[in-house]
């Protein structure tokens, strides 16, 4: 396979993985919100028997918070769903929300989680 091919591959997977995450959060705060928290252990089953991947109901309620909470935050949807993540639980999600509003990238507002958190 030549270079070109295994850098599109690459992308194309990266790209479904972000997406599949945010959807996931999506999906799984709309059960939340219809059918509240314990319905993610059906969902979590469901979706094990229908295509054979498992995700736990825990996992599941982590997405569907990290979508609720990065909405309300204002985040852009162009930055990682990790980075997101690290947003959400840090101790100023303000404050890393706006990194991101203004064009900060994911990573540069993991660095600077991280170097707050070292400082303090």
């Amino acid at each position: 396979m030549e270079f070109n091919e295994l850098v599109l591959e690459a992308s194309d997977i990266l790209d479904t993985v972000e997406n599949y995450q945010w959807r996931l959060g999506e999906l799984s705060n709309e059960v939340v919100k219809t059918y509240g928290y314990k319905a993610l252990e059906d969902f979590s089953k469901q979706i094990e028997r229908v295509g054979g991947v498992r995700r736990s109901p825990s996992s599941l309620r982590m997405y569907a918070y990290i979508w609720k909470a990065s909405n309300t935050l204002g985040l852009p949807k162009d930055i990682l769903f990790s980075a997101c993540q690290s947003v959400v639980f840090s101790r100023d999600p303000t404050k890393y929300a706006k990194m991101a509003q203004e064009g900060a990238s994911g990573t540069e507002i993991r660095k600077q989680i991280y170097e707050d958190k070292c400082q303090n």
